[in-house]
């Protein structure tokens, strides 16, 4: 019985928990940020792993680090529209402060917000 409890355990999706990312962040204009609506300035929202953009959201699950990159791996287990999806992503931080994310082959670069929407 011991080794079952382990074993939920350890296949269990993590609690949710803040990560590097938390934030709001855009890759329009930090200064003119829009949350909830679709706009050149749109925002998305990342707080504690779940990642919330226009009309879904997606859990940030199982993250990796990545060895000497400064970067996480997460399994994005995603809803919204009436609809299910998964996929993974790479989330960095710049040097610069922006927010890196890879994910299908498409590399999304997005500041932080810099005024609350």
């Amino acid at each position: 019985m011991r080794a079952l409890g382990l074993w939920l355990l350890a296949t269990a999706p993590a609690l949710a928990q803040a990560t590097p990312y938390d934030g709001l962040w855009t890759a329009g204009n930090p200064l003119a940020c829009v949350e909830g609506r679709d706009s050149p300035d749109f925002a998305v929202r990342i707080e504690e792993g779940v990642f919330t953009g226009l009309e879904s959201s997606c859990e940030m699950t199982h993250p990796v680090a990545v060895r000497d990159m400064g970067a996480t791996l997460y399994d994005m287990v995603c809803m919204g529209e009436g609809a299910e999806w998964t996929y993974r992503a790479l989330f960095a931080t710049a040097l610069t402060g922006a927010l890196i994310q890879l994910a299908d082959g498409a590399v999304i670069v997005r500041q932080r917000c810099r005024t609350a929407p």
